[in-house]
């Protein structure tokens, strides 16, 4: 299973002395702060401090009893890693998903224009070299968008898993594709395997990762050398298409988000 878990880019902090909770703490997420570095916090019951990048900025997980000064610290330690990675995440985004008209989309690992054109329907059309966009409203429609990647994915996904498995011998069942998930794909006991629309956003060779990740899985439901060797058999380069599929975990990110994220100027958070 490749789960955005695996693959966001994000730091967990083991918490030292832990106290009780602190007296009407707000589980909602706040503002704050800390070394020039603006950043969020989200409290739960979490065992500890953790930070990651989003598309709109840096979010702080802490648990409930965990205070100001625990997450100021690990702003601190970490602000060489959050001002690096935040600028790295924030380039992505602009060059993959600025999500306006004359912006742009990453469509099998390029970047394409987004045309809008004023319709009586919303609609999306991906071409080789371009995003069709019509709209009643002259804005990107995106439950338009998400329902034309689910369409493809449902088209084309499938029939790729079940060229590989036949070559590969591997018997697989059901072949399904996730309208809203976190993971890019997963594989269970009864050899369903899921796979998310937004594959279709990424390289090519990166897709075919993950879906020999997924086939792996068919044989070896688990992590353990004997499946990473049955990856190794469907992809060569593994390891290697492992790494480079971290830098798109943001494509897992609803696309309300990444609109949410643009402003009025065309840039993106940290732009």
């Amino acid at each position: 299973m490749l789960r955005r878990c695996n693959i966001m880019q994000h730091v967990d902090v083991t918490a030292q002395n832990p106290r009780q909770p602190l007296t009407g703490a707000d589980p909602a997420i706040a503002e704050h702060t800390a070394y020039g570095v603006a950043y969020r916090v989200r409290r739960s019951r979490r065992p500890s401090l953790s930070v990651r990048i989003t598309p709109t900025g840096v979010e702080v997980r802490a648990p409930f009893w965990s205070s100001t000064s625990d997450i100021e610290r690990l702003i601190y330690d970490r602000r060489d890693w959050i001002i690096k990675t935040s600028q790295a995440t924030s380039a992505r985004v602009r060059n993959w998903l600025h999500l306006v008209p004359g912006g742009q989309i990453l469509w099998r690992g390029h970047p394409v224009p987004i045309a809008l054109f004023l319709s009586k329907h919303d609609a999306a059309q991906f071409t080789d070299d371009a995003c069709l966009i019509y709209s009643r409203t002259g804005c990107v429609p995106l439950d338009a968008l998400e329902a034309e990647l689910l369409r493809i994915a449902r088209d084309t996904l499938p029939r790729r898993v079940r060229r590989m498995a036949s070559l590969a011998g591997i018997t697989v069942n059901e072949v399904a594709i996730c309208e809203d998930s976190t993971a890019w794909g997963t594989c269970n006991l009864f050899k369903d395997v899921r796979l998310n629309r937004r594959l279709l956003l990424l390289p090519t060779e990166l897709t075919d990762y993950v879906i020999a990740h997924e086939l792996a899985h068919c044989i070896e439901l688990n992590h353990s050398p004997r499946f990473w060797a049955q990856v190794a058999r469907l992809d060569p380069l593994w390891r290697q298409r492992r790494e480079e599929l971290k830098r798109y975990s943001i494509m897992l990110t609803p696309f309300s988000v990444f609109a949410k994220a643009a402003r009025p100027d065309g840039t993106k958070f940290g732009g």
